[in-house]
Order: C-alpha cells, then structure tokens, then sequence
C-alpha cells in the first residue's frame, strides 16, 4: 500500500506545480508580533503629539504621572504602613521595608548592628554584599526609621 500511495502523492503534487492553480492559503488574525508591530507603531506616532510647549507639558504632567503609574500598578496607591519589630524581626522588617514602598515608618527595637550578632538572621552570603547598617541607611532615605535599645 506504501509503494503505491508515494507515487501517486508525488504525481498529484507535480501535476499541481505545474499548473497554474492556486493553493488556498489559510486566513485569520494577524499574527501577534504583527498585531504589536503596528499598535507600537500607531502610538508612537501619535505620542505626545499635543505638546508644543512647556506649558502645555506642565498642564499635563500629573495626568501622564498618574497613568504611568497606572500602568506599574502603583495607582491607586496602596495605604501607607507602620512597621514596628525586635530583634532579630526588627532585621527582617528592615529588609521588607527595603523592598516594598508602603512603609512609611520602622519601629525597631534592639535592632543588631551586624549580621555577625547572636539573634541576628542568617541570610546566605548577605555580609559579601551589605550588612545591617547599610540598610538601615538605604532604608531611611524612602521611611522614618526609628532604633531604640531595650
């Protein structure tokens, strides 16, 4: 049945190229990097076209601010929050702080000065990159950090 079924597939094929007939193609969406293509393509060319002076850009700049971050999906944005930790969970909220743009206020108590201190948490191979007080100078940059000692 093989020996037959070849030869005639390849006949039929040949005869098909050789005339003019037109393979039907299949039809649909456009594929999506397309589809990206001329989105990119159409937004780019109407980006920002409104603007022709600075004032019409500071009009607006909160407005673009606000759907920018929309798009980050920091809007609306999240209540601010407290954290208030000992210990070696003062560290562990010192990172999360780090990290997350909520907190607004750290509340550490016998915060360790290093890694190195009993009760501190270990993190693997954090002391080859940064320690305690680096971060805490990090941190107080973007939150109130308050350290007291028991």
């Amino acid at each position: 049945m093989q020996r037959i079924v070849f030869p005639l597939t390849a006949l039929f094929l040949a005869a098909l190229l050789a005339s003019d007939a037109q393979v039907p193609r299949l039809t649909g969406p456009p594929a999506p990097a397309d589809y990206f293509r001329n989105e990119t393509m159409a937004l780019s060319a109407n980006c920002l076209a409104d603007i022709h002076t600075l004032d019409d850009w500071t009009s607006r700049r909160a407005e673009y601010r606000r759907q920018l971050q929309e798009m980050l999906g920091l809007w609306p944005m999240p209540p601010q929050i407290e954290l208030h930790a000992t210990d070696g969970e003062a560290v562990n909220a010192l990172y999360a702080a780090l990290f997350e743009p909520t907190v607004r206020e750290l509340d550490l108590l016998n915060l360790p000065d290093s890694h190195l201190d009993p009760g501190a948490p270990d993190y693997l191979n954090v002391l080859k990159i940064t320690d305690i007080h680096a971060v805490t100078e990090a941190v107080s940059g973007q939150a109130t950090v308050q350290l007291q000692q028991d």
